[in-house]
């Protein structure tokens, strides 16, 4: 422990941006991202191409975002708010790992 008593100030060791979830949650399930697109609900198209962007580029992409959660926790179950701290955290981590030092050997 680093004796900062403020939790806020720590930062995970790694952290995987949101599609990794989603194509986990997907595997578990034998689901395929057409499925996924189905289960999202609205227009299936739209659906499958933002999927493909998100999942491929997102972790890249910082104007990629996820959105409100609300399709994910239609398709999967639970809350959207889950999905969204998932993207919030991640992208708060990357902001913060960026900002680090890389430590070098002399």
């Amino acid at each position: 422990m680093n004796g900062d008593p403020n939790p806020t100030t720590r930062v995970p060791a790694e952290m995987f941006h949101p599609s990794v979830f989603i194509l986990d949650e997907i595997k578990a399930r034998g689901w395929t991202l057409d499925d996924l697109a189905i289960r999202m609900g609205g227009d299936f198209r739209v659906n499958r191409i933002a999927l493909d962007l998100y999942v491929h580029l997102g972790p890249d992409d910082p104007d990629l975002l996820l959105g409100d959660g609300e399709d994910f926790a239609r398709a999967f179950g639970g809350d959207a708010t889950y999905w969204c701290n998932l993207e919030s955290g991640w992208r708060q981590w990357k902001k913060a790992h960026a900002a680090q030092p890389i430590w070098r050997p002399d």
